[in-house]
């Protein structure tokens, strides 16, 4: 596909400078060796302003931009392309499914939103657990969700609680706890 001014959704431009800047502190934070391959970066554009998240890190660039879109990128890709503009602004153009800096274009995962109240990057640690996966929900919207690839994560971490509630009532109802006191407990326990 061509992406051009014309056919871009999201157009940005922002100093080269500041833009490496700004990669290069996310790339500081990433995992070094094999666990950092194809981590991905994640864009969220709204008006003037491009909050980048990877993982363990974020950073806000304050910019010519128009939005409110989110992208994911292989960051590597990204960091590549940016390190190699020779131009003081560097323009960056999304389109559905891409994103084009300079003359080259990459496949992006895009998601373009009508307004930016929703565009928020999920907040999980580094070494997250089951209490702060299911957290998820009462924090942040099922769209949010599903963009950030947390979905099945998700999913599978409830299916794990509700197995683990009939392991905990097995063992004790032995001493008189019902189904509905062990549930309260464990769930009272996650969310409160």
């Amino acid at each position: 596909m061509v992406v051009d001014i014309d056919t871009a959704r999201v157009i940005i431009s922002a100093p080269t400078k500041q833009l490496l800047e700004v990669l290069q502190f996310l790339k500081r934070a990433l995992p070094r060796g094999k666990k950092a391959f194809g981590a991905m970066c994640e864009l969220t554009v709204k008006t003037n302003q491009i909050d980048f998240v990877v993982i363990g890190a974020s950073k806000t660039l304050y910019c010519r931009a128009n939005g409110p879109v989110k992208v994911s990128v292989v960051f590597d890709t990204f960091h590549d392309l940016v390190k190699n503009t020779r131009t003081y602004h560097t323009l960056i153009l999304i389109a559905d499914e891409f994103l084009r800096i300079g003359v080259t274009t990459i496949n992006a995962r895009t998601c373009f939103f009508t307004d930016d109240s929703i565009l928020r990057s999920i907040n999980l640690p580094i070494n997250y657990n089951a209490r702060d996966v299911l957290r998820m929900a009462g924090q942040y919207t099922q769209e949010e969700i599903e963009f950030n690839d947390l979905t099945e994560t998700y999913s599978q971490t409830m299916n794990g609680l509700l197995r683990d509630m009939t392991v905990v009532y097995e063992r004790l109802r032995k001493y008189g706890f019902t189904r509905k006191e062990v549930e309260n407990l464990m769930l009272n326990k996650i969310y409160i």
